[in-house]
């Protein structure tokens, strides 16, 4: 397993309240970036966070922020969220008019773009958007709420990515979202995964200063280190 994983801690499973000091402990912890889900009660059944909730956290931290537009039609709200050079954006290419132009805009404005990939939606839309594409968001679960149970052919799946990936001989990061326990995110840093959203299942839950007291446990269960990154 690598020492280098990529840590993204979700935003939405923060306490609203208590957001500012997480954003500290996040920073505290050096992870690479804060996972920002949007949701729209269409795609995805719940709706959650926005731009006012983008822009204050973007007030508070100089952390790169990792964009996930689990939406109907993300081409056209994109331009909504004052993205940076060197953030994070991914969408769902099934509902996108047009995924590889999106992911083109993005590279335009100097952000990592990539494709999030739901349980029964096949990974041919990787293979279609070779050399625009950044990274892959591949879903352990339905989007949409916290807590969930892992899909039955995650792994197997996140190993189908991971191989398409490594064919390609570009640089795409594979990243996991969902149920990320230390459990299941060693085996899938195994498989292949570069990085892991955390979230309610692993880190967050409690309080900021619960996170960084368990996040070096964690870091190293999952990268097969003795310390925290």
């Amino acid at each position: 397993m690598s020492a280098n994983v990529m840590i993204f801690p979700s935003l939405a499973c923060c306490d609203p309240g208590k957001r500012v000091n997480y954003l500290r402990a996040f920073e505290q912890a050096h992870v690479e970036a804060i996972h920002f889900d949007v949701t729209d009660g269409h795609y995805s059944p719940t709706i959650c966070l926005g731009v006012d909730d983008f822009k204050d956290v973007r007030r508070h931290t100089s952390l790169p922020i990792d964009l996930h537009l689990a939406v109907q039609n993300p081409e056209q709200c994109i331009d909504f969220f004052p993205l940076c050079q060197g953030d994070r954006c991914s969408f769902h290419p099934e509902v996108c008019n047009q995924p590889y132009q999106t992911l083109q805009r993005l590279a335009k404005r100097g952000v990592h773009a990539g494709l999030a990939i739901s349980p029964g939606v096949p990974i041919d839309y990787l293979r279609e958007c070779f050399g625009v594409l950044d990274f892959v968001l591949v879903m352990a679960v339905n989007p949409g709420f916290a807590g969930q149970k892992i899909v039955p052919n995650h792994f197997e799946k996140l190993a189908r990515v991971v191989r398409l990936a490594w064919e390609s001989e570009l640089p795409m990061e594979v990243i996991v979202d969902g149920n990320t326990t230390a459990e299941h995110a060693a085996r899938m840093v195994g498989i292949g995964a570069s990085g892991l959203v955390v979230g309610s299942s692993s880190l967050i839950h409690g309080s900021p200063s619960r996170f960084l007291k368990k996040y070096p446990e964690y870091f190293a269960r999952v990268s097969g280190t003795v310390s925290a990154k």
